[in-house]
């Protein structure tokens, strides 16, 4: 695996593990190779697999805890949105409090809908979709 374009070669390799994972290749529950084994499988180095790794648990894909393999995360069934016309999209990681608030897992972003006459819309961005 190589950088291409502007992506580093981290995100490559989290598009392709998240692939691997929405494609079912790897299982809900499951555990993902060994970091060292990730590495070897796609040629590529400990801290690019780790920036990789820390990305999915970001986006929910994947649960890390220190000494274990990463696990994946189940994915629940999401309810599409539709945003309306002059609606604005922002996806951002919750505050500790909302976090608490909302029972929202590490790694687990929120999406903000800010509405064209006003209001905000908060949901959990691992029971959402934006569709079409």
């Amino acid at each position: 695996m190589s950088e291409t374009g502007n992506q580093p070669l981290y995100a490559r390799l989290a598009d392709t593990l998240r692939d691997l994972i929405t494609s079912g290749q790897y299982a809900p529950g499951s555990l993902l190779p060994p970091e060292p084994a990730l590495g070897n499988r796609h040629h590529v180095g400990h801290t690019t697999v780790r920036r990789a790794l820390r990305q999915l648990a970001r986006e929910g894909f994947i649960e890390t805890r220190r000494g274990a393999p990463a696990r994946v995360r189940p994915q629940q069934g999401r309810t599409p949105v539709t945003l309306a016309a002059g609606e604005r999209l922002t996806a951002r990681m919750p505050t500790r409090l909302e976090a608490r608030r909302l029972r929202i897992p590490p790694g687990v972003a929120l999406l903000e809908i800010n509405h064209a006459g006003g209001g905000l819309t908060v949901l959990r961005a691992d029971q959402h979709t934006i569709a079409g």
